[in-house]
Order: C-alpha cells, then sequence, then structure tokens
C-alpha cells in the first residue's frame, strides 16, 4: 500500500521545510487477522501515518534545510526508513519505501541556494577561461622557443666555408654567371652576362649620343 501526504517539519536551523512524503508498507500476510483485531481496519490512520509523520519530523530536525533540497535528500529518506521499520515492526507492518518529493524551501534560503549556484558557475567559468589562457601562452612560448632554436641552429651553421661550397656548388644551375670574388674569403656573386652586356651597350650608346 501506498499513502502520501504533504507534511511540514522544521530543520535543525529551524526553518521551516514543506514537502511530500510517501511510505509504501503492507502487512505481513499471516498477521493480517492479528492486525485488524489489534489495531482494527483503519490502521494507516491509527498507526501507520502517525509514526510516519512522528519520524519524518524527527529526523528532519536533525539537518539543515539545504540537505532534504540535495544529494542528501537520499540519506534522509534513508534514515526515515529505518527508524519507521523499528517502530511499525513491532505492529507486524513492513516498510517498502520512503519517498520525498516536492520540497518547498523558505524564499530567503532559496535565494542564497540560487546565489551559491550562480557564484559556482562564476567560478567555473573564471577557471576555464584561465586555463585557455594559460594553455595558450605556454603553446606561444613553446613555438617561440622552437624558433629562437632553429634560429640558433641556422646560424651556427652558417659559417663563411658553408657559404662558399653552397654558392660554388649552385653554379652549374646558372648558364652566365660572373664569378666575383669579395672579401678576404673570396665569396662568389652571380650576374647574368646577358644583363651585363646589356647594361654595356647602353652605357656606350649613351656616351656616344
Amino acid at each position: 500500500m501506498e499513502k502520501t501526504e504533504v507534511m511540514h517539519a522544521l530543520s535543525n536551523e529551524g526553518l521551516s521545510v514543506n514537502m511530500e512524503a510517501t511510505v509504501l508498507y503492507h502487512i505481513i500476510p499471516d498477521k493480517a487477522n492479528e492486525v485488524h483485531k489489534g489495531i482494527g481496519p483503519n490502521y494507516e490512520g491509527v498507526v501507520v501515518m502517525p509514526q510516519f509523520r512522528s519520524v519524518v519530523r524527527e529526523v528532519v530536525a536533525e539537518y539543515q534545510a539545504i540537505d532534504i533540497y540535495t544529494e542528501k535528500r537520499a540519506v534522509l529518506e534513508n534514515k526515515v526508513f529505518e527508524d519507521a521499520s523499528k517502530r511499525l515492526k513491532g505492529k507486524n507492518i513492513v516498510v517498502e519505501s520512503v519517498l520525498f518529493r516536492n520540497v518547498e524551501l523558505p524564499q530567503q534560503l532559496k535565494n542564497s541556494i540560487e546565489e551559491k549556484k550562480k557564484a559556482e558557475q562564476d567560478s567555473l567559468r573564471m577557471e576555464y577561461i584561465l586555463e585557455k589562457e594559460k594553455k595558450e601562452a605556454d603553446r606561444k612560448r613553446i613555438e617561440a622557443q622552437g624558433i629562437s632554436d632553429a634560429n640558433k641552429i641556422i646560424a651556427n651553421s652558417l659559417t663563411s666555408q658553408y657559404l662558399t661550397w653552397y654558392w660554388i656548388s649552385n653554379l652549374d644551375k646558372h648558364n652566365s654567371v660572373i664569378y666575383v670574388p669579395i672579401g678576404d674569403n673570396g665569396m662568389p656573386m652571380f650576374k647574368n652576362v646577358d644583363s651585363v652586356r646589356t647594361d654595356i651597350v647602353t652605357n656606350v650608346t649613351n656616351s656616344t649620343g
């Protein structure tokens, strides 16, 4: 059998809590006649619900109002289940389960809960932003370090001997070049011969004209 009732209880901080409390129970089959004779047909109103209400109020008074509104509600339900089972066992009644629903808290407590949730969400959002920025900064730092290391390697490898070898090894890629040693190491430079010839002709023409 199932019975649901809207109950009013006070938390351990004296706040009023309203909720729907449901109890599922049954009479021990072979004790049914004894229950009907000893308690009467209205055993629910005479024994079950009075005991159930009493247990609910006693248990709620041990906790804060917020506990009934959060995941701790299951703890309270289990406590009520255990205590009610002990009290009704002697009456040959077995409690199957207890359930709290539609819990209503005082408005000021509701406001506090909403403010707390908003603060937690803002905090999580800020942590996410900071973590994202930190990762981006780390990425840029690693990238910059990689570029710096690469530049150092390149700079250390660009010796005059290497540059000379590199230029000479590329001479065969040019159809016409002029090898002009400059500096102490004789670094070569490339110049298109046709371009040089054109420059000379142009200069001669201008001087004779």
